[in-house]
């Protein structure tokens, strides 16, 4: 019940977050001479995801690995983990919300990219490769969006009522997403837009639907009172 009372009170942050990605993707796509290699990768996977709809074999070890390093990082006992071609799981000493969820919004192919490149960085001359790094890094994102969005849209998964339901699930995990690609897209093209100006306009956003849901609360119960007297 607290997590469903902490989720709507979210719900106009969330919404709010998700409306000011209009700016980053817009920076994105006004700079398309420079960010070219990301828009291209995150094209050429969306056939590839419609064809898929978060059933491959490669989502599901994503889906299944998330889960068992937001577990590690937890502290928590890490056993079998199992992927199949329609489903998977993973054996774990216990849970928590983050670890429920961490598949929903942890793209864990291109964090690992990210990792492998900047950790490379410490050895090798990668300038003349960043246009392909920022292709996959595109591609990657886009795999994991794509393949998130048709999991969330089909059948109620086990994790959401485990994390504490769906409206909470929901909630948080289009609210992380949306931070991690505005920071995804900042770490990339640091030029091409403010973060703090992000978080502002998410928050500026957030008050303004807060203050016309307010205000539509307090019609409708002006008019219950209208009638009901």
């Amino acid at each position: 019940m607290k997590r469903t009372v902490a989720a709507l009170a979210l719900l106009p942050l969330t919404a709010g977050a998700l409306w000011a990605l209009l700016g980053p993707v817009g920076a994105l796509l006004r700079s398309a001479e420079t960010t070219w290699p990301f828009l291209l990768g995150a094209a050429a996977y969306l056939p590839f995801g419609l064809a898929s709809r978060g059933s491959g074999r490669a989502y599901i070890l994503a889906h299944e690995l998330s889960h068992a390093a937001a577990a590690a990082l937890c502290g928590i006992k890490v056993g079998k983990i199992s992927v199949g071609r329609r489903a998977g799981h993973v054996t774990l000493a216990g849970s928590n919300a983050f670890v429920d969820l961490a598949p929903y919004f942890v793209p864990l192919y291109a964090l690992s990219a990210a990792l492998a490149y900047g950790l490379a960085l410490y050895f090798f001359d990668l300038s003349p490769w960043r246009a392909w790094f920022t292709a996959l890094t595109g591609f990657l994102l886009s795999f994991h969006l794509v393949n998130t969005a048709a999991v969330m849209a089909g059948p109620v998964q086990s994790d959401f009522r485990k994390a504490g339901g769906v409206i909470f699930s929901f909630s948080m995990a289009l609210l992380a997403n949306a931070f991690f690609l505005a920071l995804c897209i900042k770490a990339l093209y640091p030029e091409a837009f403010s973060l703090k100006a992000y978080f502002s306009s998410a928050l500026a956003n957030a008050a303004g639907i807060t203050a016309a849901l307010r205000r539509l609360l307090e019609a409708a119960v002006n008019t219950a009172k209208i009638y009901a007297g």
